[in-house]
């Protein structure tokens, strides 16, 4: 599975930070299933971030994208906290990502996981109101691997 970003202009200073990117998810593609083990600081400042979110007033049904999720620290936590809420769980190395999806599967909802680059999402306006972000994303849950578009927030929810 390879990295899907929008393509800035290209130039050196582009293409080195293209690389940058490429051995940051492989150097994170090779931790993913050792990862929990050694991440106590990130553990806590997702459970502080956690709660910090969880004081904001957001419906009981709130649409939540997460850039970077890793293997699913913060994102465990959103998802205890919002049940019913819809989420894109997105990261820039697909074993990390996948390490997230394989944490979530068990407590059913509604998300989905993509690998994506953050600073590079390929945005863009749908025209419709409140459907103002597409990311293009590699989507890794089921069988519909594959590029294709993810709308946040999700249509008809």
């Amino acid at each position: 599975m390879s990295v899907v970003t929008a393509r800035p202009a290209a130039n050196s200073a582009a293409e080195n930070s293209a690389a940058r990117k490429a051995a940051i998810a492989r150097s994170f593609d090779s931790a993913a299933r050792s990862y929990d083990a050694h991440a106590p600081v990130q553990r806590r400042v997702a459970r502080q971030l956690a709660r910090h979110i969880a004081s904001l007033p957001l419906p009981a049904r709130p649409r939540i994208l997460e850039i970077g999720c890793g293997t699913g620290f913060l994102s465990g936590a959103l998802f205890a906290r919002y049940p019913e809420g819809r989420f894109v769980f997105t990261d820039l190395s697909p074993a990390m990502a996948r390490r997230c999806r394989e944490k979530l599967a068990r407590r059913g909802g509604h998300a989905q996981f993509a690998v994506m680059d953050g600073e590079f999402p390929a945005a863009a306006r749908s025209g419709r109101p409140r459907e103002r972000r597409v990311c293009r994303a590699r989507r890794i849950d089921g069988a519909h691997a594959g590029r294709r578009d993810v709308p946040f927030p999700p249509r008809g929810r």
